[in-house]
Formats: structure tokens, C-alpha cells, sequence
């Protein structure tokens, strides 16, 4: 390269960096007190949006922790299986407490055995209603309940042999008739 063309290279590098500083003196004014102002109020607000956030995210956090712990405390099979198993024993009370009259259906009842079969009815009701109260409370406290459960069966057959009782031979068959079709339907 010649002195000339270095001369020329030089003087053009020097045009070139004179334009780019006086352009970037352009480009950057100086700011102005309410252009700061409003920087700070958007720094603001992000801070408090930030916050926001933080705040929603420890909730969740919190939330799924305490559903964690709740369903440690609770295996998978318990927290599903009640629902089922209280299913179950409401029918078996509502069926304790209709036995008595799928079992004399078509049964003729002379006025006499009508008022024995009401108070027996009433009586058994009674402790049908009172074993289901002591169900449900076993049921929320998570105990077992299968001693109630067996003296439902108990008390379901006693109340079958006191209907079965004050009954005549002719009114005992269509009873037996009607045991037997609901054993054969529950199979």
C-alpha cells in the first residue's frame, strides 16, 4: 500500500469514527426527570407483579404440600374403598328394615298378627336405626365396624324368627316361599 492510500484509509477511518460518535450523540439524549419517574413506576409495579407471583407460587406450594401429607396418611386403596364399603351397608340396613314386609308379602295377616307384625316392625326399626348411628360414628372415626355389622346379621335373623313365630303353618309357607326367592336372587 502506498503513502497515499494509507492517507486516504486513515482519513476515511477518521470520517467514518467523527460520523458514528456525532450519530450516537444523537441517539442517546439526555433523559428528562418524568422519563425517570416513569421507570421507576414501572420498576415498581414489577416488583409488586414479581411479589404477586411469589406469593401465588407459595400458595400452591402449600396447597400440594398439605394434599401430599393427606394422602400419605391415607393409602390409596382407604381413600377410595369406604365410599363402596358405606354403599354396601346403607343397603343392608335399608334391607334389614324392609325385611319384614318383602317376607310377609302375600301373607294374609288377620287384624290380630297386623298389630303383632307393627309393634315387631317398630321394635326392630328402632335398633335398625340405632346399630346404623353406631355404624356411621365407627365409619368417621375410621374404626372397624364389622361387630356392628354382625349384630345387624343377628338381629335380622332373630326378627325373622319372631315373624316366622306368629305365624300360622299355611302363612309360614308363602314366608318360607319368600326367604327362599330373596336367598336365590342374592346369589
Amino acid at each position: 500500500m502506498t503513502f497515499r492510500h494509507s492517507i486516504i484509509a486513515m482519513s476515511t477511518a477518521f470520517s467514518l469514527s467523527a460520523f458514528g460518535a456525532a450519530h450516537a450523540q444523537q441517539a442517546k439524549p439526555a433523559k428528562p426527570d418524568h422519563d425517570m419517574k416513569e421507570m421507576q413506576k414501572a420498576a415498581e409495579q414489577q416488583q409488586k407483579e414479581i411479589a404477586k407471583a411469589q406469593d401465588k407460587q407459595g400458595k400452591t406450594i402449600e396447597k400440594a404440600r398439605k394434599e401430599a401429607a393427606k394422602d400419605a396418611s391415607h393409602p390409596p386403596q382407604a381413600r377410595h374403598e369406604p365410599k363402596a364399603e358405606e354403599r354396601r351397608e346403607h343397603k343392608s340396613f335399608v334391607e334389614a328394615r324392609q325385611q319384614s314386609q318383602r317376607l310377609t308379602k302375600g301373607v294374609r295377616l288377620t287384624s290380630v298378627q297386623r298389630v303383632q307384625f307393627e309393634e315387631l316392625r317398630k321394635r326392630y326399626d328402632t335398633q335398625y336405626k340405632a346399630l346404623e348411628k353406631e355404624e356411621m360414628r365407627l365409619d368417621k372415626a375410621r374404626a372397624s365396624d364389622t361387630d356392628v355389622l354382625r349384630q345387624l346379621d343377628a338381629l335380622r335373623a332373630q326378627e325373622r324368627a319372631e315373624l316366622r313365630a306368629m305365624l300360622t303353618p299355611a302363612q309360614q309357607t308363602v314366608f318360607d316361599r319368600n326367604q327362599a326367592g330373596k336367598l336365590k336372587s342374592t346369589r
